[in-house]
């Protein structure tokens, strides 16, 4: 008879829990106790946590700065921002939550897990401050790509001028936050809005070869050159005005007189919320070029618009051709300053 032979075999009564994400990062790194975690829901947008270690209770937590809560795990800490209305939609804790402001460092996935593991973001290689600042200096000669142009570099900042016929047209200033770069631009020393440009000015990831074209696009961008005061008529036609002008006023006994406007254009409309503001300078006075600008000037011109005017100042074309009616009509609006 032949024996049978069983072999013993045990089932745990209870499955082992698995640590937390956060309590274990401790455990593994108990150095990072007080130290900044930060979580990117966006590449360009970061949260910042402190690592609380409660001695009594043998427990970490995560302090979020942003809406001064204490919570008691990653996951809650990022449902909780997520609740607030911060950010939308849902993100991995392991691949979103980093130990140094940078979303293209090691996240906490690679403390936490020895398997290889996908980084969330996809890393590109971010434009430096140094590469570009060498790349100007060897456009600008020249030889170069740029001419007219000047460069002045200081730590994660990057100032560029471009000039036409030596006198200074555009400025262009690109900064540097860690690897999130910004870009402001300057025509006449005014800032251009964002939203009249192509490509976003606020601080985000850009790669070397956008910051070049962004660089290539603002010196070739036209810009307003404002409404001319140099009408159509004759030069022999603007003389006559002058003497009539001068005829009329010294009858009238004044002896100082500012011509129609002067430097400002000014809506002298009665019952006007805006009464005696400006609304356009001139700029370049006595000068061949001179113009009007007005104060919401678009500053640049498209390229598919063959004009060297923007369209809120050729708005001004019409104001100025009704001061030359009333000069003819010999209407007194102008403004006087006895002696």
């Amino acid at each position: 008879m032949k024996k049978h032979f069983c072999k013993s075999i045990s089932f745990p009564s209870k499955r082992q829990k698995k640590t937390e994400a956060l309590q274990e990062l401790i455990q593994i790194r108990p150095e990072l106790k007080g130290k900044p975690v930060y979580f990117f829901p966006k590449l360009d947008r970061y949260f910042e946590g402190i690592l609380m270690f409660d001695a009594k209770e043998q427990r970490t937590y995560i302090y979020s700065l942003i809406n001064d809560c204490k919570y008691e795990t990653f996951s809650k800490w990022i449902n909780g921002l997520q609740k607030r209305g911060l950010f939308k939609g849902q993100r991995s804790a392991l691949a979103t939550v980093f130990l140094e402001p940078n979303p293209t460092s090691l996240p906490i996935a690679s403390i936490l897990r020895t398997s290889e593991y996908i980084p969330y973001w996809k890393s590109i290689a971010s434009a430096n401050i140094e590469d570009i600042f060498l790349y100007m200096q060897s456009e600008i000669k020249p030889e170069g790509k740029f001419s007219e142009t000047t460069i002045r570099y200081q730590d994660k900042y990057l100032e560029i001028y471009f000039f036409k016929q030596q006198l200074l047209e555009k400025q262009l200033l690109i900064k540097a936050k860690g690897i999130l770069i910004t870009y402001e631009v300057f025509v006449c020393n005014q800032l251009v809005k964002e939203e009249y440009l192509p490509f976003l000015t606020k601080a985000i990831k850009r790669t070397y070869d956008e910051v070049k074209n962004f660089i290539e696009y603002i010196y070739n961008l036209n810009i307003c050159q404002g409404q001319s005061t140099k009408g159509k008529h004759s030069k022999n036609l603007t003389i006559l005005f002058i003497i009539l002008l001068n005829i009329f006023f010294s009858i009238l006994g004044f002896e100082n007189v500012t011509y129609i406007r002067g430097t400002q254009l000014v809506n002298n409309k009665r019952n006007s919320q805006k009464e005696h503001i400006p609304f356009a300078f001139l700029e370049k006075q006595g000068q061949p070029d001179e113009a009007y600008r007005r104060i919401d000037c678009i500053l640049i011109i498209e390229k598919t618009k063959n004009k060297n005017i923007c369209e809120n100042c050729e708005k001004l074309k019409k104001t100025i051709q009704q001061i030359q009616r009333r000069i003819l009509a010999r209407v007194n609006s102008v403004k006087a300053i006895h002696a």
